[in-house]
């Protein structure tokens, strides 16, 4: 019985407690639920107490912001709202500033620019640019640097906030930089001289229009390059390079330069080159100062270069009256000449008419191979037996390419490390006595070989041989007049006597060719209008004049005398009569 009793109670706690856990939870879900609602409420009144807050700030900062600040209607381009800023540095008329476009207070080309940029911005590619915004009350522009963002509005779908700061000062500034750097650059490249900063690296930092203009470059074509490179066309620093001695010693220095232009024409340049320091004083490139000399070069060159002409023509008159056996004379000749001309070498020959052959009389710097295969091939060239018929002077340049020399004389040239060579005839008038072979290399430049010159040197040297082979032969004759009879004596002394006559006559033409050669070279560099040169011509004619003569002697086999005063004899070289 008891245990029904306590079967029935414990349903009855057990309902009970059902009952209480139901209303506990029941209590609690409201009890929640009316929290959570109190809770949202209390955050939207601290969101909606912060927004205004943070509208008040916006707008606190939007009105007083150093930077005008104004937003523009997507359609119109009317200005919607703005800051104090905007009025103040634009100074306008607060009363109609909303009905304003803001189109109207840019230029035709400033409306591009910024239509342009407002565009961007929807897109949400927005940048900084330049804008220049006209006032007529300010009296000239002002230049503003404007930033462009998207704002998302009910009222105004998707305007523009613009936010400019004034940068006309600065732009001022720019301005007047920019004009004084262009007046600086026109007066860096209108110097006549080429001015370059390079670094120590040698790479090429600046150079003014002069110093491109030598090179026939352009300045951004030189700008960024290694000097040696752009300058001279190598791979790495020149040799003997001036600027190398500049950052070495850290000291300036100066240097003639000789370059052969892409048109194959000498060039000359005066080069100074002086150490640039940083604010630490340490040297970290050099300014180069580039001068062309071309002219004043090759002034002092051909001056030069007369001179040795000059010299020359006056050396071997001098050897030939010097010395009386002919080997000497030719030996001494050739030296001279070779040296005078800055060549490697040369041989003279000489044509046996008896013997009908050709000898060496003379060698100077050539090894006796040479010598010798020249003698061999002297009958067998083509240039060389083209030169014996012309009986002129040639210089031959580049052997290797010309079709005229044959291929052993080619090979023989190029194993001696010649390229070049000069022929060179003695002669007297239209007779060829022999030939001055000379030879040069690429190692020297081309001089431009003056062949008059080497013609008269020819003259010169053929009248000495015509003279020593006359003394040979009056020799010959002198011994046979001893052992004839006086009627073959006498007829032996008038042949010798007209062999001298001629003998003599060449004797005068040495120093009247020389006296006309000196004369022309003078000419050439002398003004026709000047008395200087009407002076030089009369001394050509006259001895031009007296040339004539001498070869009128020098013609005389036989001839008759006119009687003049007291009975005295004189040829008539007016007549000259030959042998029948």
């Amino acid at each position: 019985m008891v245990q029904e009793v306590n079967a029935e109670n414990f349903e009855h706690n057990v309902i009970i407690a059902a009952l209480l856990v139901l209303l506990f939870f029941v209590s609690n879900f409201t009890i929640n639920k009316v929290f959570k609602k109190y809770m949202q409420i209390k955050f939207e009144k601290e969101v909606s107490d912060k927004k205004r807050e943070a509208e008040k700030k916006y707008k606190e900062l939007f009105e007083n912001a150093a930077n005008i600040i104004f937003i523009v209607t997507r359609d119109d381009y009317k200005i919607k709202s703005y800051n104090n800023c905007f009025v103040q540095e634009l100074e306008l008329n607060t009363d109609n500033i909303s009905q304003t476009s803001f189109l109207d207070l840019l230029s035709t080309e400033n409306q591009e620019i910024f239509k342009e940029n407002y565009k961007r911005a929807l897109r949400g590619a927005s940048a900084a640019y330049e804008l220049c915004i006209q006032n007529d009350k300010w009296g000239k522009p002002k230049v503003f640097s404007i930033t462009n963002t998207i704002v998302k509005d009910d009222a105004a779908p998707d305007s523009i906030q613009c936010i400019g700061t004034d940068i006309t000062p600065q732009k001022e500034l720019a301005d007047e930089l920019s004009r004084t750097r262009n007046k600086l650059q026109s007066v860096f490249d209108g110097l006549k001289m080429g001015i370059s900063l390079i670094t120590s690296d040698f790479e090429v930092a600046m150079v003014n229009k002069y110093q491109a203009h030598l090179f026939n470059k352009q300045p951004n074509e030189l700008i960024g390059n290694k000097c040696y490179n752009v300058y001279r066309g190598h791979s790495a620093v020149c040799n003997n390079c001036p600027a190398t001695v500049t950052l070495e010693k850290q000291t300036p220095n100066n240097h003639e330069m000789r370059i052969i232009a892409r048109s194959g024409k000498e060039k000359y340049y005066d080069l100074f080159t002086q150490p640039v320091r940083n604010a630490k004083n340490e040297v970290y490139g050099f300014i180069s100062l580039v001068r062309d000399v071309t002219g004043t070069k090759l002034l002092e060159l051909k001056a030069l270069r007369k001179n040795k002409e000059l010299a020359l023509l006056g050396a071997i008159p001098e050897i030939i009256n010097e010395d009386t056996d002919l080997t000497g004379v030719l030996d001494s000749s050739l030296k001279v000449i070779v040296k005078f001309l800055e060549l490697k070498g040369g041989i003279v020959l000489l044509f046996d008419e008896e013997k009908k052959k050709i000898e060496l009389r003379a060698v100077y710097d050539l090894f006796e191979r040479f010598s010798n295969k020249i003698i061999e091939l002297w009958g067998a060239e083509e240039i060389i037996n083209e030169f014996i018929k012309s009986k002129a002077s040639v210089a031959v340049d580049d052997v290797d390419k010309r079709a005229a020399i044959s291929f052993e004389l080619k090979t023989l040239c190029a194993s001696s490390g010649i390229d070049r060579f000069i022929l060179v005839p003695i002669k007297v008038r239209e007779k060829m006595y022999g030939a001055i072979f000379l030879v040069g290399t690429s190692a020297r430049e081309k001089t431009g070989y003056d062949l008059k010159l080497l013609d008269t040197v020819g003259s010169e040297l053929g009248a000495a041989v015509m003279n020593r082979y006359l003394d040979d032969k009056l020799a010959k004759a002198s011994k046979s007049l001893e052992k004839s009879e006086e009627t073959a004596i006498e007829k032996d002394r008038l042949i010798a006597e007209s062999e001298l006559a001629g003998s003599s006559a060449h004797e005068l033409k040495q120093p009247l060719t020389t006296i006309m050669s000196y004369s022309e070279f003078l000419m050439n560099d002398t003004k026709e209008d000047s008395n200087i040169y009407q002076t030089l011509k009369i001394i050509t004619e006259e001895a031009d004049r007296m040339l004539s003569i001498v070869n009128k002697i020098e013609l005389l086999t036989r001839y008759e005398t006119s009687t003049h005063l007291k009975n005295t004899k004189i040829i008539n070289i007016r007549r000259p009569q030959k042998d029948e």
